[in-house]
């Protein structure tokens, strides 16, 4: 499934839970918003998804991101720099430009700008991943979010636990809730504390900002 009929999935699945009221842009080669566009939907958003082979900066440029006002937005998620099924970062005609060369490629980077510009917790990737992982991880997040009612660092929680579950067993599997209260309500959760060192897919994505935020 390509990242355009995920998006398109989620919209028909979480209907029920406020996607009705979403507004955005699913992207192909026919249709590309302006960049104007884009500044006045990220000025007045209430949370934040994008999700892309390409990096965000490729898209709003960061002297024009640092120039607007984010502090209505509560959560930013960035499922970008996907690679293709080569394996390959898709390529940008804009990935050469000073936006992208500027120092907030990487996930501090990215995590500061959106958080100098008023957004309150910021969930991306450390490192580039494969376009299915970043479309698997978009699903699980906005699942536990939506549906099940996490907050924002249980969502991330649960969805390390489950990389990390597939990485030893090869099978993904989901906890429950139960589970999940336990897991984020004690310290065992900390596999470093136990000894036991995170694959780096399960590590890869992280939060920066408020832990406690909920969609309501």
């Amino acid at each position: 499934m390509s990242q355009i009929e995920n998006m398109r999935a989620i919209l028909d699945s979480y209907t029920p839970h406020f996607t009705s009221l979403w507004n955005g842009f699913i992207c192909d080669p026919d249709h590309t918003p302006s960049l104007t566009d884009l500044e006045q939907l990220l000025s007045s958003c209430g949370a934040l998804i994008y999700c892309g082979t390409e990096h965000i900066l490729s898209c709003v440029p960061a002297d024009r991101l640092t120039a607007l006002n984010m502090s209505g937005c509560q959560m930013v998620f960035l499922f970008d720099c996907g690679r293709n099924r080569a394996g390959v970062l898709h390529p940008s005609t804009q990935d050469t430009s000073d936006s992208v060369r500027s120092g907030f490629e990487g996930s501090v980077g990215s995590a500061s700008l959106f958080t100098l510009i008023g957004c309150r917790s910021v969930l991306l990737n450390q490192w580039s991943c494969s376009t299915a992982v970043n479309l698997h991880n978009m699903r699980s997040l906005l699942d536990n979010l939506l549906r099940r009612g996490l907050t924002s660092a249980q969502a991330v929680h649960v969805l390390r636990s489950c990389r990390e579950s597939q990485d030893v067993s090869g099978k993904l599997s989901s906890p429950t809730a139960s589970e999940i209260t336990a897991d984020v309500s004690s310290e065992d959760c900390d596999f470093t504390k136990k000894g036991k060192a995170l694959s780096a897919s399960a590590s890869n994505f992280i939060i920066y900002g408020l832990p406690n935020l909920m969609v309501s």
